[in-house]
């Protein structure tokens, strides 16, 4: 490269930036939100208010119980669609037991399914419930009632119906329906067998008790998620703990998300709504989170009934599934709940391809080395104009030292006659700038999908690689497992960072390096080895990316170089 405004140096500091971003990202980040990690408390929540405050709060009524033991404390009604399981209990109408039976919490093969929903009395506790409030003297079902049931099983074909009547003789039912893959539908009516009117307020309310683990890294939102009025929110969990959030909205979905799953309420795109994020702590001083909702204020008339219905989604972040979901239910946004990013235009047609090359080969480690090959191939002309005008600056370098001499000492008469031989010449300076601007957000947009994407969980490779979302399992300190011994953290280098330390050691000596002076040559030198160090514990399907694209990339240099020779004669590698 020239001297000027795109020299040598410019590589070598974009390369060093590139390099402490990433280790900034990854282990600065990391400290953080490992001594964030939350504290585990010994108290639980209740159900929301129903004063004529219409304060859909929660307030703290005992100790904690293991599972096992709260799922006995009250009688179920059980479910499982194939896609999620769990139960319902009858104390309260609470929808506080779902596990996802295609996710396990690891590739072990005895591992648990993902337990999304917990009971109320744990110390997990993450639930959905629906009611009613208002301002009348009229008793309420609360978080004590015991519903009736007329079936102990709930089905994708037959719904459960749940049924309580009150001393004043009003009758208060739950239809519950559960579709063949992630969406409940809670039926709420009221039948007023009283000679007075009701003035009702309809309510639905998603709680998690305690604060949750994240990872707290800027590339992917955990926290409270919708889309209310006319954009998308997201909002951090430490957010609400300084005030409370409140939108008016007419459809939209509102509730949490974790990296790879969603618990969310999905509002009536016909009728309007007064949407909450908010937190608050209970009597023992635990922080509890809460997404909730307050519908339309609703009239029943002696002798009739009222009905409202409340929709959640509580599942995996699927990009095929939320789609559908937001066109059946006219949500909005809904697969952007999946955090796309900055370079969202990259990162969701990027998804999109990957999800359609896998539906193609079966396996998203074929689907990777294919949709690598096809990234370097959309980039080659790219790549082979920009190394033809690197070769041409090159042999330039006599005629601008020339120029450097002349007029060195007047940069404006020097920058003018340099501007002057690249045109001459047909020489663009900034073109070989052009692969590596491409390829910063391709590699973000490529380790964003790998990192967010639920597709990529627990996803295997070929050979030792279980789960591309996870670090490289072997460890060149442990002779990749024949030595017992727990390396720490820092020292966990695995195979495939090595061989992509490997390819970018032979692709650098490919590479048109040779006018670099002895320090420019020992940086570049050490890069490798920077990288091997940083991307050990990045996943593994990212670090499979930049391998098979640096091997990609040493095919081409190899062509490239052979044509760059026949087209410029005085160019010597």
């Amino acid at each position: 490269m020239s001297e000027g405004m795109f020299g040598k140096g410019f590589w070598i500091a974009m390369a060093v930036s590139f390099a402490i971003i990433i280790a900034w990202d990854h282990f600065f980040l990391k400290d953080i939100r490992e001594a964030e990690q939350l504290n585990n408390s010994k108290s639980v929540v209740s159900s929301p208010s129903t004063d004529s405050s219409v304060n859909i709060k929660n307030a703290s009524n005992g100790n904690l119980l293991l599972r096992d033991q709260a799922l006995k404390t009250n009688q179920r009604v059980s479910f499982n669609n194939g896609s999620i399981n769990g139960s319902i209990s009858l104390k309260g109408a609470r929808i506080d037991d779902v596990s996802l039976t295609h996710y396990k919490e690891s590739v072990d093969k005895n591992s648990k399914n993902v337990q999304l929903f917990d009971l109320k009395d744990t110390q997990n506790a993450y639930f959905f419930e629906t009611g009613w409030l208002t301002s009348q003297n009229i008793i309420l079902p609360n978080q004590n009632t015991i519903w009736n049931t007329n079936k102990k099983t709930l089905s994708v074909d037959s719904p459960v119906i749940l049924s309580w009547t009150n001393p004043q003789g009003i009758l208060f039912t739950k239809e519950i329906s559960i579709d063949d893959s992630y969406v409940i539908t809670v039926e709420d009516k009221i039948i007023n067998k009283t000679a007075q009117a009701i003035d009702i307020t309809p309510y639905a309310f998603i709680l998690r008790y305690n604060d949750p683990k994240v990872e707290d890294l800027f590339i992917s939102h955990e926290g409270f998620v919708g889309y209310l009025g006319k954009s998308l929110e997201r909002i951090d969990y430490k957010d609400t703990l300084a005030k409370n959030y409140e939108f008016n909205s007419k459809g939209g979905f509102a509730g949490f998300t974790d990296k790879y799953w969603l618990a969310s309420l999905l509002l009536d795109p016909e009728q309007q709504a007064n949407v909450r994020f908010l937190s608050f702590k209970d009597s023992s001083g635990v922080n509890n989170y809460q997404a909730d909702y307050k519908g339309s204020n609703l009239k029943v008339e002696p002798s009739r009934t009222i009905a409202n219905k409340s929709h959640i989604f509580v599942g995996p972040k699927e990009y095929k599934v939320l789609d559908h979901y937001n066109d059946t239910y006219k949500l909005n946004k809904f697969e952007d709940t999946i955090d796309f990013g900055w370079f969202f235009f990259f990162t969701k047609p990027m998804i999109q391809f990957l999800l359609w090359l896998y539906s193609l080969l079966g396996y998203f480690g074929s689907a990777i080395i294919l949709f690598t090959i096809i990234i370097r191939a959309i980039i080659l002309p790219i790549a082979y104009k920009s190394y033809i005008s690197m070769a041409k600056l090159r042999v330039l370098q006599p005629k601008m030292k020339e120029l450097k001499e002349l007029y060195g000492s007047d940069m404006k008469k020097y920058n003018s006659e340099l501007m002057g031989l690249y045109k001459k010449e047909q020489v663009n300076p900034l073109s070989g700038c052009l692969p590596l601007l491409l390829q910063i957000p391709i590699f973000f947009s490529i380790y964003k999908v790998i990192f967010i994407s639920i597709e990529m969980r627990q996803a295997p490779f070929w050979g030792w690689i279980h789960d591309m979302s996870a670090m490289d399992p072997t460890n060149i300190f442990t002779l990749f497992g024949m030595i017992p011994w727990e390396a720490p953290s820092f020292l966990h280098i695995g195979i495939w960072p090595i061989l992509m330390g490997i390819t970018m050691f032979i692709q650098q000596k490919l590479s048109m390096t040779q006018q670099m002076d002895s320090m420019q040559q020992r940086v570049m030198n050490i890069m490798p080895v920077v990288l091997i160090v940083v991307l050990a514990a990045f996943p593994a399907g990212l670090v499979i990316y930049w391998t098979w694209s640096n091997i990609i990339s040493i095919g081409q240099q190899f062509i490239i170089n052979a044509k760059v020779n026949k087209l410029i004669p005085n160019y010597k590698k």
